[in-house]
């Protein structure tokens, strides 16, 4: 483990293919072609994209790699709330775990036959797109 961060890895879980694929395939070309896709128009969302990409490149400077998982819905759903109660103005910090977890849903750490190392900070995203 490096001697900055007891944090090596963090994994995004989310239920979104285009977020998942956008951060993993697509950013890298983005990033060259100033933000214009394929068709040569503007990349949709393209503020929210830059900013997670900065995000995940200041980790890497840092030593934490930074993976997106993308999961089936019903794998999600505690951050979907979480993200629907922020949007709603409620105070997340008085949720349950029995709120989130539906009292029995548990969050899973473990995806196609990936374990996750020690050092790991595993994150699941409900993220909103305009």
């Amino acid at each position: 483990m490096s001697s900055r961060s007891a944090v090596e890895n963090v994994v995004i879980k989310t239920d979104s293919a285009y977020l998942a694929n956008s951060m993993v395939t697509y950013v890298a070309k983005w990033r060259v072609n100033d933000y214009t896709n394929h068709r040569g128009s503007p990349v949709h969302n393209q503020d929210l994209f830059r900013e997670l990409d900065n995000i995940c490149n200041d980790l890497a400077l840092s030593g934490v790699q930074v993976r997106f998982w993308q999961v089936p819905r019903g794998q999600n759903m505690p951050a979907d709330r979480l993200a629907n109660a922020a949007l709603d103005g409620s105070d997340w910090r008085t949720f349950s775990e029995d709120d989130l977890f539906e009292g029995g849903e548990k969050p899973h750490i473990h995806h196609e036959g990936f374990s996750l190392p020690p050092g790991t900070l595993f994150l699941s995203s409900a993220m909103y797109f305009s």
